[in-house]
């Protein structure tokens, strides 16, 4: 379950920050997302993103937590880094650090260029549990952050949510189709901290090589389809996933956004607060910490 929770975590970085960052500035984002399993909490991710006029990095914690944490304890971090002016082609770094019950292990892939990336994993992955991706699948992809870098630099949600990705994170080379399904207004609560009017999309995964061999049914299931709702936030409108959700065979997975900060750091390295647009974010206390007013 835990990969489960890792590809719906991922899935949250797809909208990270979709402006281009203005002339002689650096854009940075916090937001913090719980995941709950069956109504359950079972997991936290922090994510952290940097983007310049001409590059991004993006930094992702997440920790198994609740009762998941005593069945199948993980935590994993990912870091990535490129370009904005060609996400898929510039050089570009992905590092994928986890442990899954008690064992450790770290993928690094290295682009130069739109070729096949330079893999690292160690340990290496029994041959029994995954075959390798051919070399002829892992060239021209995207690692799973630039990906998402690609897509959250489109300019609007019906651009933010379209088209396949071709992904390759090392072990595993899928097809991230992603589309618009419609409008939603949603309210805060004590789960989440956003309220106001958001985009509907879906993605779907389809495993083309390296999938696991060892699932519960003895055979490489098929991930779930998630649903993900998306908002505008940040002094450029940029769009950010509010709420998550995937139903799976033995329960519903579902993530809210439990914080969110952007801002702007300008030429004298001053930062400077966003606006949040389109809604508003409580605190937990449920008292008032930004409000959303279009502009």
């Amino acid at each position: 379950m835990s990969h489960r929770l890792s590809k719906v975590f991922l899935t949250s970085l797809l909208v990270l920050v979709s402006g281009y960052a203005q002339a002689g500035e650096t854009v940075n984002g916090r937001l913090g997302y719980r995941a709950y399993f069956g109504g359950l909490a079972a997991a936290d991710m922090m994510t952290i993103v940097t983007l310049t006029p001409l590059n991004y990095r993006v930094s992702t914690n997440s920790r198994s937590t609740g009762f998941l944490d005593y069945l199948l304890p993980f935590t994993s971090r990912t870091f990535g880094r490129g370009s904005v002016i060609d996400p898929k082609n510039g050089d570009r770094g992905f590092i994928l650090d986890s442990v899954f019950r008690g064992k450790w292990q770290e993928i690094r892939l290295e682009y130069s260029g739109g070729g096949a990336p330079r893999v690292s994993i160690n340990p290496a992955i029994p041959i029994e549990d995954r075959d390798p991706v051919p070399h002829n699948l892992r060239s021209a992809t995207f690692d799973p952050i630039s990906a998402f870098i690609t897509i959250a630099l489109q300019k609007d949600a019906g651009s933010v949510c379209s088209g396949t990705l071709p992904v390759f994170n090392g072990k595993t080379r899928a097809d991230i189709t992603l589309s618009h399904t419609g409008h939603e207004a949603l309210k805060a609560n004590n789960y989440s901290v956003f309220s106001g009017p958001a985009e509907k999309c879906e993605a779907r995964y389809r495993t083309l090589a390296g999938g696991y061999k060892k699932s519960w049914l003895r055979r490489d299931e098929p991930p779930p389809v998630i649903h993900f709702w998306i908002a505008p936030i940040g002094p450029l409108g940029s769009w950010a996933p509010v709420r998550l959700q995937a139903e799976i065979a033995r329960a519903s997975i579902v993530v809210h956004l439990t914080q969110a900060t952007t801002g702007n750091v300008n030429r004298l390295g001053l930062q400077r607060k966003s606006s949040v647009r389109g809604g508003s974010l409580i605190n937990r206390d449920n008292t008032t910490n930004a409000i959303m007013g279009a502009k």
